[in-house]
């Protein structure tokens, strides 16, 4: 029988795999960011909470890097919950296998 332990993997890796993820396409992560704001709406208004739905998209253009900032008022992550989505590699975090009228 094989044992279980957990896998850490350093932040670069981390990063590594943002870069693949996006392949360093600013639309990609502007994609990845509001459909995941607009899922977190949806299981708000799904479990009957009213919401305006807004996004915020601000840019700060700058000479070598500018600075994107996505702002909504939806759900928000505790603690806990930030170390499940984003502590664990690869995990179902969406709600889309618990059928939450999310897109994934």
């Amino acid at each position: 029988m094989a044992s279980s332990r957990k896998l850490q993997y350093a932040d670069r890796v981390a990063i590594q795999q943002a870069d693949q993820a996006i392949r360093k396409d600013v639309m990609r992560a502007l994609v990845e960011v509001i459909t995941n704001s607009n899922d977190s709406y949806s299981r708000l208004e799904h479990a009957g909470t009213a919401t305006e739905g807004l996004i915020v998209i601000e840019v700060l253009r700058k000479h070598k890097n500018s600075v994107i900032r996505i702002q909504d008022f939806a759900e928000g992550m505790t603690d806990s919950r930030m170390d499940k989505v984003v502590g664990t590699y690869g995990e179902a975090t969406s709600g889309l296998k618990e059928d939450k009228h999310v897109r994934g």
